[in-house]
């Protein structure tokens, strides 16, 4: 017969009347399938972290696509790598990581040793394998990082006096920290598993981006390394788990030298594939206005962001978020920035972009369908980016007004004929 996989027969009986059965006490039999719930997959929340040799309890992140109502278990081993285990340089024996029935993910638990020792950064490589109620994602293989923290010596001698001297040279990095601080303006979740996010920066001295993310405010115990290079402005993250809020920032590179750390953004994942979320866009405005989930278009499209070259700012970035009484995005509604009239228009998340906005005093009118927004706004200072959001309301077309008046002259006739029949009955 042709059935799934996960199929299972099960066949069952019921007997009416006496043992044995007979012509007149037949025996009623019961049978048919019963459908198992469909395994999930099981793998490493993302292929790659980094921690300093101070870090001594990482964790190595695993998570299946949903909950199950078993317990999912799956094999794990270090299959190599640079660092030395067994208590050298971290202490991790192979052993079976347990998914508890309902939950949707859990760690690997790795005691990294912070020695004196100066020496390269050391990798582990952790292998997941022979998954119990689950089969293997694509995220089997992960690579944790031993970034040293410790400082080289030199020994210098003289054979004139045959002593022995040291000296502590500090590692020197000749590079110049990027001067500003990159602005995570946006995450979205793309499904149940993945979140993109959006950010910006306008430091010229940049070569990379990385990122941290955990599960709680604050508590950051994944990571990501050289997301992007510079005019990079998105990254999605993937093997997340459904239905789950994640906290994300971003810091920029410029070779050895680390910038400063973005603020935090939040965002939570589907629990269905229809749903969308954008959680916290931040940054400087005039006005302070609290920012709504963001429901899925009927007919979403694909926004690829824009970078303008830092060459050509002259002024200010303005970007205008649009949406309407319900805290909703509106989408292709028509923005105008005075006093140098400009126009453009929103994309699905509700935003137009305008670069190179002289300072001063403005005026951003929004128009779409019957509705209407305006507010004003005064540009300055060094801040070199402004966020400003704006709520639309509906308002009456001309049309609509002309039916009230008829509908009113209407009923007033019929009241003054209503009163002069009256008059003449009487």
């Amino acid at each position: 017969e042709t059935r799934s996989s996960n199929d299972r027969l099960l066949v069952g009986f019921r007997i009416n009347g006496a043992l044995p059965p007979t012509g007149g006490n037949p025996h009623t039999i019961y049978w048919g399938y019963v459908s198992l719930p469909t395994q999930p997959t099981i793998q490493f929340t993302s292929t790659s972290a980094s921690g300093a040799e101070s870090v001594t309890s990482p964790t190595l992140p695993i998570s299946i696509s949903g909950s199950f109502t078993r317990d999912v278990t799956v094999n794990y081993s270090v299959t190599g790598g640079t660092a030395s285990g067994s208590g050298t340089d971290y202490t991790l024996s192979s052993g079976t990581a347990t998914i508890t029935a309902g939950s949707t993910s859990t760690t690997i638990p790795v005691t990294v040793v912070d020695d004196a020792s100066d020496e390269t950064d050391e990798t582990i490589i952790v292998t997941l394998s022979s998954p119990n109620f689950a089969s293997l994602g694509s995220n089997t293989s992960y690579t944790y990082t031993i970034t040293d923290n410790d400082e080289a010596s030199t020994n210098t001698s003289s054979s004139s006096n045959s002593s022995n001297s040291s000296a502590v040279s500090p590692p020197i990095c000749s590079n110049s920290k990027p001067e500003n601080t990159p602005t995570l303006y946006a995450a979205t979740a793309e499904d149940t598993t993945t979140i993109k996010l959006y950010f910006a920066d306008d430091s010229l001295n940049v070569d990379n981006y990385f990122i941290e993310y955990g599960l709680s405010s604050g508590s950051y115990i994944y990571s990501a390394d050289n997301i992007g290079g510079k005019g990079a402005r998105t990254y999605q993250i993937k093997s997340l788990s459904p239905n789950t809020t994640y906290y994300f920032r971003i810091a920029n590179k410029n070779g050895c030298a680390v910038g400063s750390w973005s603020q935090e953004i939040s965002a939570k994942t589907n629990s269905s594939q229809n749903n969308l979320q954008i959680s916290n866009i931040t940054g400087s405005s005039p006005t302070t206005t609290s920012v709504p989930t963001i429901i899925q278009s009927p007919n979403p499209t694909t926004v690829s962001p824009t970078t303008t070259p830092q060459s050509a700012i002259k002024g200010y970035q303005v970007k205008i978020k649009v949406v309407d009484d319900s805290k909703s995005p509106v989408n292709n509604a028509k923005v105008t920035l005075h006093s140098t009239p400009r126009i453009a228009y929103t994309d699905v998340l509700g935003i137009a972009t305008f670069d190179n906005v002289e300072n001063g005093q403005h005026k951003v009118q929004v128009a779409y369908d019957n509705y209407l927004g305006e507010q004003n706004l005064t540009l300055e200072g060094d801040v070199k980016e402004f966020n400003i959001n704006i709520e639309i309301k509906k308002v009456d077309s001309p049309q609509t007004n002309i039916m009230i008046y008829v509908g009113a002259a209407i009923i007033l006739v019929l009241i003054l004929i209503i009163i002069k029949i009256k008059k003449r009955k009487q």
